[in-house]
């Protein structure tokens, strides 16, 4: 009898014991389970795709009042465009001679920028070859007193980028005229700067604004505006001279070029207008006049990339 209970104790014993260890058998793996999906990294959801429009950006220099940079290219061009008469007028007024032009250009036109074209491959080239040689290539052709340069730009749409028009001045005097009235304002350590957004109008079609601004002063830290204009933040930089009364956009069509330069036509001698400081440079030689063409290549979409929080 003793015996049996025995058995029966030891029976029971053995029981409990399997289920109690079945029952923390069960919570350590939902404890292993809960800590796997805890530590388990997620990824962001994907952001919508952004337009990038892509830009050609070409500087074509040529000896002041060279014909091939006066009406025998601008008879060929919309200099109207979508700019007010109050516009056109301060443009004007300040020497800065803006137009628009068509995906085919005019013949004058066409032979500038083949130079320039020629000249990207070619240095391009040349860039390879002194990179294996060691040697840094110059980015500029100079080929009787003709000079070209052709740069590519990817922006996303929205966003603004800096194009530099002139040659660093350490001391300058400017005369910007409004509708009626003459600033004069004296800049130390300057350079203009045309500062460029691009956005996205529809498919195929882009608008470029253009914000003439004077970088001066010497480079410290400031306060500036974030890019997406929400906030500040502090950079190294010059002071910046925004000039708004003056600021253009053009919109353009897949292959179609806004071109700017200085405009000659004024009677008056204006030696420090602000077309005359942006697009005229003085070399050891002569005077050299600037055309700059920035020609709308392509539009395309930005693909979105996964990123772990």
């Amino acid at each position: 009898m003793y015996h049996r209970l025995d058995n029966l104790v030891t029976r029971s014993v053995l029981i409990v014991t399997i289920t109690m260890m079945t029952l923390a058998g069960c919570h350590l793996f939902r404890d292993a389970e809960q800590e796997l999906v805890e530590n388990t990294h997620t990824l962001r959801p994907i952001p919508p795709s952004r337009d990038a429009i892509v830009l050609e950006l070409i500087f074509i220099d040529r000896p002041l009042n060279d014909p091939d940079l006066g009406e025998r290219l601008w008879n060929h061009v919309d200099q109207i465009g979508s700019r007010s008469p109050n516009l056109q007028s301060r443009l004007k007024k300040n020497d800065i001679r803006v137009g628009q032009v068509a995906a085919t250009p005019p013949p004058i036109l066409q032979e500038m920028l083949q130079s320039s074209s020629e000249f990207y491959d070619r240095t391009h080239a040349s860039q390879m070859d002194s990179a294996r040689d060691g040697i840094h290539a110059d980015q500029t052709m100079v080929n009787d007193m003709h000079r070209a340069s052709i740069q590519p730009l990817v922006l996303p749409a929205g966003t603004s980028t800096n194009i530099q028009t002139s040659q660093p001045y350490s001391h300058c005097t400017l005369v910007i005229r409004d509708d009626e009235d003459a600033d004069i304002r004296e800049y130390k350590h300057a350079q203009g700067v045309l500062r460029l957004t691009v956005e996205r109008q529809q498919d195929g079609w882009a608008k470029l604004k253009f914000l003439p601004q004077l970088h001066h002063d010497n480079v410290s830290l400031r306060p500036s505006p974030t890019d997406d204009g929400d906030d500040w933040q502090f950079r190294h930089g010059q002071r910046i001279d925004s000039l708004y009364p003056l600021q253009f956009e053009v919109e353009l069509n897949v292959g179609e070029m806004a071109i700017m330069s200085v405009d000659n036509r004024n009677d008056y001698s204006n030696e420090g207008s602000l077309g005359r400081h942006f697009f005229i440079t003085s070399t050891s030689d002569e005077m050299m006049q600037r055309l700059i063409v920035v020609r709308l290549a392509d539009m395309q979409k930005l693909k979105a990339v996964y990123a772990q929080e």
